[in-house]
């Protein structure tokens, strides 16, 4: 039966979103005084909101989102420090993005939703599920993990890297690890 509802519920908003311009709207939702900014694509009690990973923004999903929101109520998400978000001299905790996208939920009038992680969007999504369960259909994970990284050791050499004096190219090495020489280099 729950499963039934929440077919007729993406159904109810396909039919909305298929309704309007296949472009997203810039919306803003706020946080603690700050600005979270996110594309809207259709509408409706429920959605399918994408996450992005580390030193990314909501243009990690601009392959994705006009396709699928299109069809669906969709969302991508700049969390706070990230993109077109206000970037406050706070500590960016995990708790800290999961209220963030409590944030534009409400200001969007989703009740639940299908929340997709990539990389470190994973624990983001992750800790928004023990917060707001009833708020989550489902977690999809793209390219993430739910175990801690590494050891401790290995953990504290990781983090060293990024505070030596040379950070920036240790931080350099660490993006250029992550993408395929072969790549496209605009996607790099």
């Amino acid at each position: 039966m729950k499963t039934q509802l929440g077919v007729a519920a993406f159904l109810f908003s396909t039919a909305i979103a298929l309704a309007t311009e296949a472009g997203g709207a810039s919306r803003t939702a706020q946080l603690d005084g700050a600005k979270i900014h996110y594309t809207e694509y259709g509408a409706g009690e429920n959605a399918l909101v994408f996450i992005h990973g580390w030193a990314c923004d909501e243009t990690f999903w601009s392959g994705q989102a006009p396709a699928l929101g299109a069809k669906f109520h969709l969302i991508t998400i700049d969390l706070p420090g990230h993109g077109q978000s206000d970037k406050p001299q706070i500590a960016y905790t995990m708790d800290l993005y999961a209220r963030a996208i409590d944030a534009v939920l409400r200001d969007a009038k989703v009740k639940a939703a299908v929340l997709i992680g990539h990389s470190n969007g994973t624990p983001v999504i992750r800790q928004f599920y023990r917060r707001f369960p009833e708020k989550t259909r489902a977690l999809v994970i793209v390219e993430g993990g739910l175990r801690p990284f590494g050891d401790k050791a290995m953990m504290e050499k990781f983090v060293a890297r990024l505070k030596a004096p040379n950070y920036e190219e240790n931080a350099g090495k660490l993006i250029e690890s992550m993408t395929s020489p072969i790549q496209d280099a605009g996607l790099r």
